[in-house]
């Protein structure tokens, strides 16, 4: 059995905590790298990430890459998971790391044989769902031109019921070229907060045509830099074209990634529930924030008690989209109203009053809705008890020991019945100490 699948049957024996999923729609599942494709000059160092998309219920992965390492050389790579431990996108990636604390089974390489290996379990009952990275390596592209590729040579992704994900698998194309005398200044590799993105570029000698090409479309003819519009959100890739000396030159591939989108806010709910805040209890406040470009940034939760000041609270994320913090607790009558506001890393912010979101909760007093039918009860009950002995003592006015001794059990009576009532309330021995019948 693999080792993976040991380990996972290990950590299903554990389930302390309650399981966690999200939906992200029924995209297929891939494992693959980025950026894609990718042109490099010789002696360029770039780096290349390992993610997984649209995935649900991941509980653990056991991958092996390898390389021709006669086009390229080694040099260092970030294992980005745990997610916990990589919050934000590491370029070139546009997603965060992948999976929650758990047990490290593997993170080796092998620079002779261009093998790298990576396998990790997550240990607690909370499923990873959506994208992420696993790993980013850095390679020295060599003297050697052509193209090579990066390519799995295991590629298993495991669900909580230790059994294989379905999922697709892609190869990394790598072209190494000379130096062309074409070079992007910009965009650069990361992630834009705008649909439009300057094109900068610098040409060894004067040029007697330039052009370029967005996402392998057309070229498009230019005279000089120039601006990038009407970007949609995602991922692109651009290459800068010069006809140099008589020969058509090319730029290397520029990866970049444009977001205009503020994070996600959803699912905001808060215990107590807002009608039965009391005194003593301070409100936690959960909410799902998710952003899958540049990820987020920072949640706060700003919270006013009528004074026109607004208070910040930090809202934590122990499981990727999860947020949480706590209200402090407020005087009987007090009106707490709260506003979520979400960051990404390229500055879109949204909050959840924008989203249509209100949230406001007054503090009530203990047993609130008890206490006012009970009274009027308890009220009820004496005047219809006592205008029931008034009218007999109407009708009979001549005393007898038969009746006086009715009349005492029927006040005995009144008075245990209106007893047991209060005790009800917790009110019983003011009630009687106020109240005390003959």
């Amino acid at each position: 059995m693999r080792l993976i699948t040991l380990v996972l049957g290990l950590c299903l024996a554990f389930p302390y905590l309650t399981s966690i999923s999200g939906t992200f729609g029924e995209e297929v599942t891939s494992l693959g790298f980025l950026p894609q494709p990718l042109t490099v000059e010789v002696d360029q160092v770039f780096k290349i990430a390992v993610v997984v998309e649209s995935v649900n219920d991941l509980q653990g992965f056991d991958i092996e890459v390898n390389w021709n390492t006669s086009y390229l050389e080694y040099i260092d790579h970030i294992f980005t998971t745990p997610w916990n431990d990589h919050r934000e996108p590491v370029s070139p990636s546009p997603y965060a790391g992948i999976l929650y604390s758990g047990y490290e089974v593997s993170d080796s390489v092998d620079q002779i044989n261009g093998t790298y290996k990576a396998a990790f379990a997550t240990l607690i009952d909370v499923p990873f769902n959506g994208s992420g990275t696993i790993v980013v390596i850095t390679f020295k592209a060599l003297n050697h031109v052509g193209t090579t590729h990066l390519e799995f040579t295991k590629e298993d992704l495991v669900d909580s019921g230790a059994s294989s994900i379905p999922h697709t698998t892609s190869l990394s194309s790598v072209k190494i070229v000379q130096s062309s005398g074409v070079s992007i200044i910009s965009p650069e590799n990361k992630v834009y907060p705008s649909d439009e993105v300057d094109l900068t570029f610098a040409l060894s000698e004067p040029a007697t045509w330039i052009g370029y090409s967005l996402d392998g479309i057309a070229n498009e003819t230019v005279t000089a830099n120039t601006t990038l519009s009407t970007l949609l959100d995602g991922l692109h890739y651009i290459i800068v074209y010069a006809n140099l000396s008589g020969a058509v030159n090319e730029s290397t591939t520029v990866h970049f990634a444009v977001d205009t989108s503020p994070p996600s806010i959803t699912g905001i709910v808060q215990a107590p529930s807002v009608n039965d805040v009391q005194p003593e209890d301070s409100v936690r406040v959960n909410a799902s924030v998710g952003d899958d470009f540049a990820g987020v940034k920072r949640v706060t939760l700003n919270y006013t008690i009528s004074d026109g000041t607004w208070i910040p609270l930090e809202m934590m994320n122990p499981f990727s989209r999860f947020y949480n913090t706590t209200i402090p607790k407020f005087a009987n009558g007090t009106t707490v109203e709260f506003v979520i506001e979400a960051e990404d890393n390229v500055g879109n912010v949204i909050t959840s009053e924008e989203l249509g979101y209100t949230h406001q909760y007054t503090v009530v007093p203990e047993f609130p809705s008890m206490i006012v039918p009970i009274s009027l009860l308890i009220a009820g009950t004496l005047i219809a008890l006592l205008y029931r002995a008034r009218r007999t003592r109407t009708r009979d006015s001549s005393p007898s020991c038969e009746r006086d001794n009715s009349r005492a059990l029927s006040v005995e009576k009144t008075k245990s019945t209106i007893i047991s009532m209060f005790e009800v309330t917790g009110k019983h021995q003011d009630w009687k100490s106020a109240h005390s019948m003959p």
